[in-house]
């Protein structure tokens, strides 16, 4: 099955409810790439926690994630999470990132940092 070209599905929901394995199945399903956009903001807990910055001072968090560059390995299924050129797709997962990555996700800075890239990633892939 074949999505039509230009489309773009998300899915939102609580952490931890599956969304990111239901939107690969889905992805693969429809021939579309996959955006884990929760992923974003758990690669800025992770320069929350590893750097020293502080999870609440959106402005800084924002102005490293620009610094060291977030992108996704496009090549692989599913993409890889990027930072820096670091492979941050296991230590994203890690308990330590869990605690502080919602106080991550709230900061205004940065969430409209990770929107901006998120729209230039829509337009480089118009089919997630």
């Amino acid at each position: 099955m074949n999505a039509p070209a230009g489309v773009i599905v998300t899915m939102a929901g609580p952490a931890g409810t599956g969304k990111s394995s239901v939107a690969l199945m889905l992805a693969e399903r429809l021939g579309l790439e996959m955006l884990d956009t929760g992923a974003m903001y758990r690669a800025a807990a992770v320069v929350a926690i590893d750097e020293g910055v502080s999870a609440d001072d959106g402005d800084a968090l924002a102005a490293r994630i620009a610094e060291e560059g977030l992108a996704f390995d496009w090549s692989r299924k599913p993409p890889r999470l990027l930072l820096g050129g670091r492979d941050l797709t296991e230590r994203i997962r890690d308990a330590d990132v869990n605690t502080v990555v919602s106080l991550v996700a709230r900061q205004a800075p940065l969430r409209a940092a990770m929107v901006r890239a998120q729209r230039e990633i829509g337009r480089a892939h118009p089919r997630l």
